[in-house]
């Protein structure tokens, strides 16, 4: 704290009386920790789930080392204001991009839109990508509205394409996902 700081706390709180630990704590918990970079908040909170992985449980980055740097880019402390991912096909893109929304929703909930090339392929991502994620981080579930109880169930669409969590209202990330199958063939 300042030295300014400090002399404002010591007029408002009596040392004596134990009120200048109380104003330290009280500042001190307004503190917050700086976000972890995308890939290392992957490593410590990501579970993959069986269904959709051949390496399910916890997620390493050490397996695929060449994403590391894409998941660091991404992350909020980073100076880069755009990312393109030029990889080949099931090479870890689509997981690169789920750490990074599991990530900014943990640690700094913002309004953030995802588009799928049609509306059937983003009902299958949420389906099979994100509420399975949101299910495995108990970091998550508390934050994004997911599938309820089992009794409730039976009104709930697994597909819907809208996900709420709490956090700030302005869009403050956008995410296009481009399929690039190829040049189209060429006549003759």
């Amino acid at each position: 704290m300042s030295a300014a700081a400090d002399v404002m706390l010591e007029k408002l709180y009596h040392v004596e009386s134990g009120g200048q630990a109380f104003a330290q704590a009280w500042a001190d918990g307004w503190d917050m920790p700086e976000p972890l970079p995308v890939d290392e908040w992957a490593d410590n909170y990501r579970v993959l789930p069986r269904e959709s992985s051949s390496e399910h449980g916890p997620w390493r980055t050490s397996r695929t080392p060449y994403l590391r740097e894409p998941m660091q880019v991404l992350s909020g402390n980073h100076s880069c204001k755009r990312a393109v991912m030029v990889f080949g096909t099931q090479t870890g893109k689509t997981e690169t991009g789920n750490n990074w929304v599991g990530a900014s929703v943990h640690q700094s909930p913002s309004s953030m839109m995802i588009v799928q090339p049609t509306v059937e392929m983003g009902k299958r991502w949420a389906r099979q990508r994100l509420n399975p994620m949101v299910a495995l981080t108990p970091e998550l579930q508390a934050l994004i509205e997911t599938c309820p109880q089992p009794r409730q169930r039976e009104h709930f669409d697994d597909e819907r394409i809208s996900r709420r969590f709490y956090g700030n209202r302005r869009l403050q990330q956008l995410v296009f996902v481009v399929i690039d199958a190829g040049a189209p063939p060429v006549p003759g």
